[in-house]
């Protein structure tokens, strides 16, 4: 990698992730290995694992207020069933978010996005992914102004990234304000569209692709355009090897389900750097 490269990427780190060094260790919904996804006991232990960033997921809920869970369903990790959307605040805050993943872990709220910035906003980089419903209906939701609101009203516009894998919430966040920090999130590229355009047309300052969809040119042709490279992986790719080659590959960080293994892989890696 050329001097100007390298320059260009700490450039990039230094104004955008408050000077964390690359590369970032980001907890996956937290401690997503050892704890329950999305809840502030995995947020809460992947700060205490080493990690540099907290990446959560966001949707609206009947009464329009923004929790934070993954799945559009309530079936996988709690003890509801449907839609999330179907349901209130009120109606939410009585599952069980914890059981499914251990017994130990019973009775464990789905927080709310205020409440998550509540005990963590103050003290790491987040990355807040807005969900959206395949079929289109949370589109008519105003999703996108909620979460600047609620960055806004807890002075958290330098530490948060928005990203999403919906381009038109993304381009919808920039329009509405011009500052908010934007991630492109990325599954299977699509073959008739540059990812390097679209993250300088909407001023993204990183861009989150599936890792094995990642080489060592894309990397470098994003660095080139200023743009941070966070890639992430199924479960079934979220491993010690796979790290390895990410930061191999100068990925500035990786969506990590285990931090604490992340970060002893980081760390071995800059021993023998």
């Amino acid at each position: 990698m050329s001097h100007n490269t390298i320059s260009r990427r700490k450039n990039i780190l230094n104004k955008t992730f408050l000077n964390k060094k690359s590369p970032l260790i980001i907890g996956h919904r937290g401690n997503s290995a050892h704890f329950p996804e999305n809840t502030i006991a995995s947020f809460q232990n992947a700060l205490d694992s080493g990690a540099d960033m907290l990446e959560l997921d966001v949707f609206l809920t009947q009464d329009a207020q923004l929790i934070v869970l993954h799945d559009d369903t309530l079936d996988r990790t709690t003890n509801g069933t449907g839609y999330v959307w179907e349901h209130t605040l009120p109606q939410l805050k009585k599952l069980d978010a914890g059981s499914w993943f251990s017994p130990k872990f019973k009775n464990l709220q789905i927080p709310t996005l205020q409440e998550v910035f509540d005990k963590v906003g103050k003290k790491t980089l987040l990355n807040v992914e807005i969900k959206f419903e395949k079929g289109g209906t949370l589109q008519a939701y105003p999703i996108e102004q909620k979460v600047i609101n609620l960055i806004l009203k807890n002075n958290l516009l330098s530490s948060v990234i928005v990203s999403s894998f919906d381009y038109q919430i993304l381009r919808t966040v920039r329009t509405l304000h011009p500052d908010i920090q934007l991630g492109v999130l990325s599954d299977n590229p699509e073959k008739n569209l540059d990812q390097v355009a679209l993250c300088k047309a909407i001023q993204a300052v990183s861009y989150h692709p599936n890792c094995k969809h990642l080489t060592k040119t894309k990397i470098t042709e994003l660095h080139q355009a200023g743009i941070a490279v966070l890639p992430w992986a199924m479960p079934e790719d979220n491993t010690p090897v796979m790290t390895q080659k990410m930061l191999s590959l100068n990925a500035d960080g990786f969506f990590a389900n285990d931090p604490a293994l992340m970060k002893k892989i980081s760390q071995n890696k800059i021993k023998n750097d």
